[in-house]
């Protein structure tokens, strides 16, 4: 996901630099990039584990049967109960007889239960979680952009625009409603 999301935040940035755009975008558009990089890297991993080749494009479970260990493979390992367990084994299993020259299918229905693994479901999960961060990262940006044009005031100075940027990413979609709903509330009854 580190390479995926980095791509994808230098190819955001330089869209910034090559459209001489503000430089108050760069950190704001490079986020965004990073965390769409990560959410397009989870959503991939559990793409891997889909069982339709001809709709995604990959037969299922080519990265893990290749030994790459995608967030699925990952989380399962953190699981501890005991079928998880001997899921992985089973993988780290099949995962060895392949690169010795086994038939990659004897990990099949290892692909087939892990598809349907509560760890699949998390890497799910979390993609959407990095893909809502990322919004918010554009979000905020446009945001600080608004406030400041709407109230003339410098950029991002303004202590309003300060609290936003020190704001936790894990509630920042609520705490960014509220606040900015509270910032431009004071603002107009200041007018």
């Amino acid at each position: 996901a580190d390479k995926t999301g980095s791509l994808i935040a230098a190819s955001a940035h330089a869209g910034v630099l090559f459209s001489d755009a503000s430089s108050e975008y760069r950190d704001p558009v490079r986020q965004y990039g990073e965390k769409v990089g990560v959410a397009f890297q989870l959503l991939d991993d559990v793409i891997d584990l889909s069982p339709d080749p001809d709709e995604t494009g990959k037969v299922p479970g080519t990265d893990l049967r290749a030994g790459v260990p995608t967030m699925p493979y990952l989380l399962l390992g953190r699981s501890g109960d005991p079928a998880s367990r001997a899921l992985k084994a089973t993988i780290d299993d099949g995962v060895l007889r392949i690169a010795d020259g086994a038939d990659p299918a004897l990990l099949d229905d290892a692909i087939t239960a892990l598809r349907e693994h509560q760890a699949t479901e998390a890497t799910r999960r979390q993609a959407y979680e990095w893909a809502d961060a990322a919004v918010a990262a554009a979000l905020l940006a446009r945001m600080q952009q608004d406030l400041c044009e709407r109230h003339a005031l410098p950029w991002p100075e303004h202590e309003l625009l300060m609290q936003l940027q020190r704001c936790s990413k894990a509630k920042v979609g609520g705490w960014l409603a509220q606040q900015a709903g509270q910032g431009l509330l004071a603002a107009q009854t200041q007018d």
